[in-house]
């Protein structure tokens, strides 16, 4: 009996079916910046986080909006392509709606800490803290089939933290190409909310599992 043959194209399609909702956020994001570019939406810099404007007009939405909208090209292509890299590296262990809950609920957990604890930031823009915190939480998760690549990936990802808080970190070099000072907090922040996420991932998965196994026992 012959093997199977895949279908053209299969692979292809199981990766786009698995990334929808990281590809829908890069198209979200490229959108944002482009239409604020053209001038075609010049409100769109209300999006942007800033705690004057919060606290003035409550514009609370920036909380979350922030994390979403960019300064400038480069900074919009290094995070879109630091998305690329680890949508193709966590392929199979993306879920949408786990995904989607961790991206809005990340994004308000980074945006709500940077507008309380951050007293003198202006404006925030950007996805590289929910990058940090996707990055810590998809390492912890493959901790039981890649225990060396979730290793090298922890490792990298705090000692690069690290880094960032030390005091020969400079801030400023990257305003002539990003358009603004790197937010080492708003990475700091990300990279919490991946262990506390990912914690949370785990001790609902613990309950599930006890339940299940009572069921199992009751029948």
């Amino acid at each position: 009996m012959r093997p199977k043959a895949n279908k053209p194209f299969q692979g292809g399609w199981l990766w786009l079916q698995r990334s929808q909702l990281n590809l829908g956020l890069a198209l979200l994001c490229g959108l944002l910046f482009g239409l604020e570019q053209a001038g075609l939406l010049p409100q769109l810099q209300w999006l942007a986080l800033q705690p004057e404007l919060i606290r003035t007009d409550n514009a609370w939405w920036q909380l979350i909006t922030g994390n979403f909208v960019h300064f400038t090209p480069h900074h919009l292509f290094w995070n879109l392509g630091a998305l690329l890299i680890l949508t193709l590296l966590f392929e199979t262990e993306q879920r949408w709606k786990e995904d989607a809950l961790f991206l809005m609920s990340g994004a308000l957990f980074i945006g709500s800490l940077l507008y309380l604890t951050v007293s003198e930031l202006s404006q925030y823009r950007g996805l590289s803290g929910l990058l940090y915190g996707y990055t810590v939480f998809y390492a912890l998760k493959i901790y039981g089939k890649e225990k060396k690549l979730c290793l090298a990936l922890m490792l990298f990802i705090t000692a690069r933290l690290l880094w960032q808080h030390s005091p020969w970190f400079d801030q400023s070099a990257s305003i002539d190409t990003l358009g603004g000072k790197v937010s080492t907090e708003a990475h700091l922040f990300g990279y919490l909310f991946g262990c506390l996420g990912y914690s949370g991932l785990r001790f609902f998965s613990l309950i599930k599992s006890k339940r299940d196994t009572s069921t199992s026992v009751g029948a």
